[in-house]
């Protein structure tokens, strides 16, 4: 070989080389915007993307708690879809990009995969399985397969995302060493001490056209679309407004709905006491914890109060509407929620400051009711109507309040949980 074919040689690796450290780059910030997904929901925030012939064929990002999954790390996640998405368990030929330097569980899964290579950003020097701690990758030649690594790619970007999230969790510690303690449970009740609007409120509503001989019909579509309403005469008045139903030839419009919400009311008060509504899981329990530790529990709700007598009557026992310290219910408040006017009546009734409180909601209309009266500690048990509501501000987003045959799901949250919330979670969840 000529010095002009050496040269030529060198040029061209040096053209690779950086191709290559272009690619990585590349491929490394999509694992980094997974990353951002997994601190979104109080995660730690690694990410991870599988790659095949210049394409994403897997991609994860840390979710053990959400997940409730000890395996469900960013590697093992993306593995997961990947295999899924081309259906084999065998991955040859790919690369995987991790912001963190893979675990030995994780360094495992690559081996068994058949993945060609492992890229990554950060090291780990409490765990990493790539030299760092322990050496299972590059992979031991007396494995049946040989996966290469190699590390640092946007490796202070990887190692500022997860610097920067301890230190958030260190800092929440120190202030909560100066917050006030939790005196106060205030609860919402339609859609979160019962899961109600759709089989209660909304037949209710429906039996009650019927009785008025209107051929109005509310179906499960419509009343979710009507429920951005709070109030059922204001439901009603909404209904009229935007969708042009043939009214009845009354002289007062207002007091025709009032005369036909009240029917409703009763009829809705009929199917709870047979029974067709129930507490929500972990309401009952919460409760009683609340009540032997001596906070005061309160009813924050738009519902009338002869409804919220009758569900706590029926439920709980006849003394269970003594239990509350305050009851904020119907037309207490003419400004319904996202107006935080209920909330508010709560807290002068109260006498305490909207720092010692915590709200329980299932909507974002009343998690914005909650926050605009002060209430920071919020936490939502979602229903059907309200699964991928925006519930940006709430400490903990739930299924529900989770019970011995229905463990709660978290779906974002600033601390982890388990699958029953009790009053160690709150007064934590409180403090933070």
């Amino acid at each position: 070989m000529d010095s002009n074919q050496i040269d030529n040689t060198c040029a061209n690796n040096e053209s690779t080389d950086k191709w290559q450290n272009d690619q990585d780059k590349y491929w490394m910030q999509q694992a980094l915007n997974l990353a951002q997904k997994a601190e979104a929901i109080g995660e730690v925030p690694v990410g991870a993307i599988l790659v095949q012939d210049n394409k994403i064929i897997g991609q994860g990002w840390n979710q053990p708690i959400t997940l409730h999954d000890p395996t469900a790390h960013a590697e093992i996640l993306a593995i997961r879809d990947a295999g899924k998405r081309i259906g084999n368990y065998r991955l040859p030929n790919t690369t995987l990009y991790c912001t963190l330097e893979p675990c030995p569980m994780c360094a495992s899964a690559i081996i068994n995969a058949r993945i060609a290579q492992v890229v990554y950003g950060a090291i780990d020097p409490k765990g990493g399985a790539c030299g760092s701690v322990f050496k299972l990758l590059p992979s031991d030649q007396r494995f049946n397969h040989y996966t290469i690594s190699k590390g640092g790619v946007l490796a202070d970007s990887c190692s500022l995302i997860l610097q920067q999230f301890f230190q958030k969790r260190r800092n929440l510690e120190i202030d909560s060493k100066e917050k006030p303690t939790l005196q106060a449970l205030l609860f919402d009740v339609d859609g979160t001490l019962v899961d109600n609007e759709r089989d209660g409120h909304r037949v209710a509503f429906n039996q009650a056209f019927a009785e008025f001989d209107l051929d109005w019909y509310w179906s499960v579509e419509l009343y979710g679309k009507l429920l951005q309403v709070t109030g059922g005469q204001e439901r009603l008045q909404y209904f009229v407004d935007n969708w042009y139903p043939l009214v009845p030839e009354v002289i007062d419009l207002k007091s025709f709905i009032t005369k036909l919400h009240n029917r409703k009311t009763a009829i809705y008060q009929k199917l709870l006491k047979q029974g067709h509504i129930s507490l929500r899981p972990g309401i009952s329990r919460l409760l009683e914890q609340a009540r032997t530790e001596g906070l005061k529990l309160v009813i924050v709700t738009t519902t009338s109060l002869s409804n919220v007598e009758s569900l706590l009557g029926l439920h709980l026992g006849p003394e269970a509407i003594k239990w509350f310290t305050v009851i904020a219910a119907g037309s207490q408040v003419s400004a319904k929620k996202p107006a935080p006017d209920i909330y508010q009546y709560a807290l002068d009734q109260l006498k305490l400051p909207a720092s010692t409180c915590m709200a329980f909601e299932d909507s974002a209309i009343g998690l914005q009711a909650a926050r605009a009266a002060g209430i920071t500690n919020v936490v939502i048990t979602t229903t059907d109507y309200t699964n991928g509501q925006d519930f940006t501000g709430a400490k903990l987003v739930l299924n529900s309040l989770g019970d011995s045959t229905k463990p709660c799901r978290q779906i974002a949250g600033i601390i982890q949980v388990p699958e029953q919330i009790d009053l160690a979670v709150l007064h934590k969840l409180h403090s933070l």
